[in-house]
């Protein structure tokens, strides 16, 4: 059977790189407008441990990246009732706000009747306020307006709101930060986030909580980059195999672009190697992904590459698949570009193929489906490339489902002015 999908294949070669046209993947479309980046986030409780959840997100609303000034979001929540931490209502909200004088991200969490580890920590009222601010006097943060009222922790009444960072030890269970803030710049993206309560767990305890645990009372998070070329975005992941929207194996090691870049840096999410015999053995998957935001241009670049591929039994191999994706936006416009994608050694059907795959080569695999080298999907501001993209349509001795998909090294990036 493989044999002469072999042979059939090999015929079919020729043809397919014979009618190949190469496509331009470097284009450009006019434009040098500005926006501003706003992002937030509120909820009113949520605890964890490690990266596990333990309760989610209550009256979670957030500002994303592609909000325009004026966009305003909100959330409520009636009561909240878990074993360590509860509350009476919790109102969340979240503003983009640009103006004449001011540009900002602001967003508050307000959560009535607090009460965490039954009992040992409550308040009637906590507020958090995050606001991220550019005006007159240039960048800064504030959590003006941020308040606990009548907190009572382990039967003791505190007479002062606590400032910024007040730390309180827990006997037999660690400590809690009240009205805890943090700010920072990730990529040159100015950021505020506030947390009223903030309790972790460090010791055992006589509610058996977790040690490693974490518990979040009112939290809420501003940032923003108030001129910028774009938005930028897009993931790598090294396959996927999937049938509509059921997943049946991967995505493997995927990036995702921040839309406010990485501030060059390389992100890289590695895996040693991925089995799914017999229709695929993979060797090394490494993905990356960087990306740079400023007020003047946006550059967002991900690849996937994958090592010792071999496919359908081995009759698709090779030593390399690399997919490079890479849109850009300047003073003259935005541009797209796959330069770097490659495969080494690509043999199909016994056939070694050239080094140069035109985008969108289409081979008939007979008793499977259509074969794409090098696929290429465009929008007016994203590109993605699928070194291999395998739509099944017909049953076959490879265990993969007709109506499944098969994509190896797939690169997306975008650009969004």
């Amino acid at each position: 059977m493989r044999r002469s999908i072999r042979a059939t294949v090999s015929a079919a070669i020729s043809t397919a790189l014979a009618l190949a046209l190469p496509i331009s993947l470097a284009s450009r479309a006019e434009g040098a407008s500005t926006r501003s980046l706003f992002l937030g986030e509120a909820f009113g409780s949520y605890s964890f441990v490690g990266e596990t959840a333990m309760t989610g997100k209550t009256a979670y609303t957030t500002i994303g990246c592609q909000a325009r000034p004026g966009t305003h979001v909100e959330n409520t929540m009636g009561s909240n009732s878990e074993e360590n931490m509860n509350s009476g209502s919790v109102n969340t909200s979240g503003d983009a706000i640009k103006n004449a004088s001011v540009t900002k991200t602001l967003t508050t969490s307000v959560v009535n009747r607090a009460n965490l580890l039954q009992g040992r920590i409550t308040a009637s009222r906590v507020k958090a306020v995050s606001a991220t601010i550019r005006d007159a006097g240039g960048m800064r943060t504030s959590a003006a307006g941020s308040s606990l009222t009548n907190v009572v922790v382990f039967g003791e009444t505190l007479e002062v709101a606590p400032g910024p960072n007040t730390r309180i030890t827990l006997p037999r269970f660690g400590y809690a930060v009240l009205n805890e803030q943090f700010t920072g710049n990730v990529g040159s993206l100015e950021f505020l986030a506030v947390n009223g309560i903030h309790v972790y767990i460090t010791e055992m305890n006589p509610l058996r909580i977790p040690v490693g645990s974490q518990f979040v009372m009112a939290h809420a998070y501003s940032a923003l980059k108030p001129t910028i070329a774009a938005i930028v975005g897009g993931q790598a992941y090294g396959h996927k195999l999937f049938e509509g929207s059921r997943i049946q194996s991967g995505p493997s090691a995927i990036v995702y672009m921040p839309c406010a870049g990485t501030g060059g840096k390389v992100v890289e999410n590695d895996l040693a190697a991925v089995t799914h015999p017999p229709a695929f053995q993979l060797g090394e998957v490494k993905d990356t992904a960087t990306g740079t935001v400023t007020s003047k241009s946006a550059t967002s670049q991900t690849t996937s590459s994958i090592e010792s591929v071999s496919l359908l039994g081995g009759l698709v191999t090779a030593d390399l698949v690399k997919a490079v994706a890479r849109a850009s936006k300047d003073g003259s416009g935005v541009a797209f570009s796959d330069a770097g994608s490659q495969f080494v050694n690509l043999v199909v059907a016994g056939r070694l193929m050239g080094q140069r795959i035109a985008p969108n080569t289409a081979i008939q695999l007979p008793g499977i489906g259509t074969l794409w080298l090098r696929r290429v999907i465009r929008t007016p501001y994203s590109i993605e490339i699928r070194m291999i993209d395998l739509p099944v349509n017909q049953d076959n001795p490879f265990e993969l489902k007709p109506g499944s998909k098969l994509q190896l090294a797939v690169a997306r990036a975008l650009v969004l002015p």
